[in-house]
């Protein structure tokens, strides 16, 4: 609950998130695609340039890619599929940064 995003279901499915949503730095065995209906998204992901996505954008994070996804004011809708091993597990929550 708060401003973290739901676990949901494996496989291919649709998610909505709502505005202004973070979900932090998180990873899993699965890969993971990601097709946004409406809405939009910033995608942050290890090895990656960010990426501010609207409808029609697509993003895929690798295996064991850490990644995190922040909301925009109108939220955002998508498909989403999860594939390859893994399937079962839930993602792993990476600590936040330890500040100085």
């Amino acid at each position: 609950e708060g401003n973290r995003a739901p676990l949901w279901s494996r496989g291919l499915g649709d998610v909505y998130k709502r505005q202004g949503l973070f979900y932090p730095m998180h990873d899993h065995e699965a890969e993971e695609i990601y097709l946004v209906l409406t809405g939009r998204c910033l995608f942050e992901a290890e090895g990656d340039a960010p990426a501010d996505l609207g409808p029609g954008g697509v993003k895929f994070h690798r295996s064991g890619q850490a990644h995190a996804m922040t909301m925009g004011d109108e939220g955002m809708l998508a498909l989403c599929l999860w594939r390859g091993a893994g399937l079962e597990d839930n993602a792993k929550l990476h600590a936040p940064p330890a500040s100085s």
